[in-house]
């Protein structure tokens, strides 16, 4: 969403955690629904309390990713 994230969340009056829940949850579902390998650009553990770590956790609690395997300059969630 890059620049937009700001953009949208001014426009509608949402919260980062509404944010969080109303884009990147459904399409988490919507890529593992799918089959889909999930992976990080960066690893997740490096950058608490970020979206990329709240994602990493959701897929962790919902789905049960248990792990990372960093492979070539990504992170592969299994």
């Amino acid at each position: 969403m890059g620049s937009e994230w700001g953009k949208i969340k001014e426009k509608y009056n949402l919260t980062d955690n509404e944010m969080f829940k109303y884009f990147n949850v459904p399409a988490l579902d919507d890529a593992v629904g799918t089959g889909k390998t999930i992976q990080f650009s960066h690893n997740p553990g490096d950058y608490p309390g970020s979206f990329l770590a709240q994602e990493w956790v959701y897929l962790q609690k919902k789905y049960n990713y248990k792990s990372l395997e960093q492979k070539g300059d990504v992170w592969i969630a299994e």
